[in-house]
């Protein structure tokens, strides 16, 4: 019996570990056995090259990653292999329930999986929302699993786990359309911005090396021996002739919980330079670091060690220091700078100076005789202003995208307990 008293229209039931939880009069808890047929995928043969083909998709865990409706698998079966599998309809819920467990994904037709999945044929149910639901309670499904080397959860203990559902399919509708809605608009949003980043690339690597309205181009010595056509008026210069380089200050400081960021290779990725979660420094290590050693806005900031190469763009002026195998570079070019330090042409140098087997390096004296190729400033700007205005484009979708997944997961919260009826 209850110890606590329901809100009116709610009413408390069993759950896990001998608790109770609160849901709507009109809910119920269920276990996915109860909520249709659970199948439990094969793998035909993989020593007769005939079972695989391009006909038929077969999942495994890796093709359940990113989307909600599976409609590419990495490895399909020919109709040879697709009669040795047992088959899933459309709309059926496929789940890993052997190591990455607790990634879902809907069937987009008739297909198969390998027997790491789980998969459900719904009936008198909706589809969507036991797919939402199953996704939405994927940390505690994977908490539960055989914790051994490799996780596991069998067909029977995967039909024993339980979910919170409207007893109306009316409702368990509405619920899944309004998620659903939000999904179509994530998937619609990365797809704007894959096909933005597309239109960058190309664009990047015209303006880059052919510049704006050039019609007479000259050729210069590159790598290998080999020459590069480039426009007329544009120079080749090292990266030392047109920039100011400094080393990071080779210290080994103790974090604190609060002070001025540290900025270490791995905080650096390409884009705008983020400081929010980095590891801070006290005011009094920060003071070991001079001016030198601390970028100003508009600097840039490149990896020498690890993710060699890659460089960030200081937009910030909050005042922040460098960890080790970092270099900071200064130059009146800016953001021309920056993203030709960041170009095909750029990072297939960086590619030829790499030292060391494990740990991969680039040293400072080779950074410093990069070649870069050089408009008149003029042109600089122009081009810097083309892909800058792309990149804000580009931030302006992210920032879309990541706001309707938190919506997504805001919206979760509420449909699929019952806190708001719809």
């Amino acid at each position: 019996m209850s110890l606590v008293t329901p809100r009116k229209g709610y009413k408390s039931v069993p759950w896990l570990f001998g608790k109770e939880i609160e849901i709507p009069d009109e809910w119920e808890v269920k276990s996915v056995d109860c909520l249709g047929e659970i199948v439990t995928g094969t793998t035909p043969s993989t020593t007769i090259i005939e079972n695989y083909g391009s006909e038929f998709l077969w999942a495994t865990p890796s093709d359940l990653i990113s989307t909600k409706n599976v409609v590419v698998t990495e490895t399909k079966l020919s109709k040879k292999g697709f009669e040795q599998v047992r088959k899933l309809p459309k709309h059926s819920i496929m789940m890993t329930c052997i190591g990455m467990i607790g990634r879902t994904g809907l069937t987009s037709e008739e297909m198969s999986t390998n027997q790491q999945i789980n998969s459900i044929i719904t009936k008198n149910v909706n589809f969507e929302f036991v797919y939402y639901s199953l996704t939405f309670n994927q940390e505690r499904i994977s908490n539960s699993a055989n914790q051994s080397v490799v996780q596991i959860i069998n067909k029977k203990d995967f039909g024993k786990i339980k979910i919170i559902i409207p007893k109306n399919i009316s409702e368990q509708q509405k619920i899944a359309t309004i998620l659903s809605n939000v999904d179509n608009l994530i998937e619609s949003t990365g797809k704007v911005i894959t096909h933005s980043k597309k239109v960058k690339t190309g664009l990047m690597q015209k303006l880059l090396t052919r510049g704006i309205g050039h019609v007479t181009f000259k050729k210069v010595p590159w790598l290998f021996g080999k020459e590069i056509e480039i426009p007329e008026e544009w120079e080749m210069n090292n990266l030392e002739s047109i920039s100011k380089i400094f080393d990071s200050l080779h210290i080994t400081p103790k974090y604190a919980k609060e002070g001025y960021a540290m900025v270490r290779s791995t905080d650096i990725k390409y884009g705008n330079l983020n400081l929010d979660n980095t590891l801070r420094v006290s005011p009094e290590i920060f003071t070991q670091f001079t001016e030198k050693y601390c970028p100003q806005k508009y600097d840039i900031v490149m990896s020498r060690v690890g993710t060699y190469g890659v460089v960030s763009f200081v937009d910030t002026n909050e005042p922040f220091c460098l960890g080790q195998n970092t270099i900071i570079i200064q130059s009146i070019m800016k953001y021309f700078l920056y993203l030709s330090l960041r170009s095909n042409l750029l990072q297939t140098q960086i590619e030829t100076i790499v030292d060391g087997s494990t740990q991969k390096t680039i040293t400072l004296k080779n950074i410093k005789k990069l070649k870069l190729l050089i408009p008149p400033l003029p042109e600089q700007q122009k081009i810097a202003s083309i892909l800058s205005n792309i990149d804000d484009k580009i931030t302006s979708q992210e920032k879309y995208k990541e706001k309707l997944e938190k919506l997504k997961k805001s919206l979760m919260q509420k449909l699929l307990t019952g806190e708001v009826r719809v």
